[in-house]
């Protein structure tokens, strides 16, 4: 792989030239997600669409998943009840 990126963008997303056994490509880095291409073009193209999504992928809303982690306590604790030994 390069040592300086091919392509830095303005979030701070990169493209390195890697040389392989078969020819070139292109890794795609943004943030904690990377992707390989065959050409620069493809790789500007994904690098765009994976900042897009990184943008979108830390507004989730969390309560949903918090009630779902209650119930599923609830369930254990229910299920688990019986074989659990009360001290006197």
């Amino acid at each position: 792989m390069s040592q300086e990126p091919l392509f830095i963008s303005k979030e701070g997303g990169t493209i390195h030239l890697i040389k392989g056994d078969s020819g070139i490509f292109f890794r795609v880095c943004s943030d904690h997600l990377s992707l390989y291409c065959h050409d620069l073009v493809s790789a500007k193209m994904q690098l765009e669409r994976l900042e897009e999504f990184r943008g979108r992928s830390y507004c989730i809303n969390m309560e949903p998943m918090k009630q779902e982690g209650e119930s599923l306590r609830n369930l254990v604790e229910l299920s688990a009840a019986p074989y659990l030994r009360k001290d006197d």
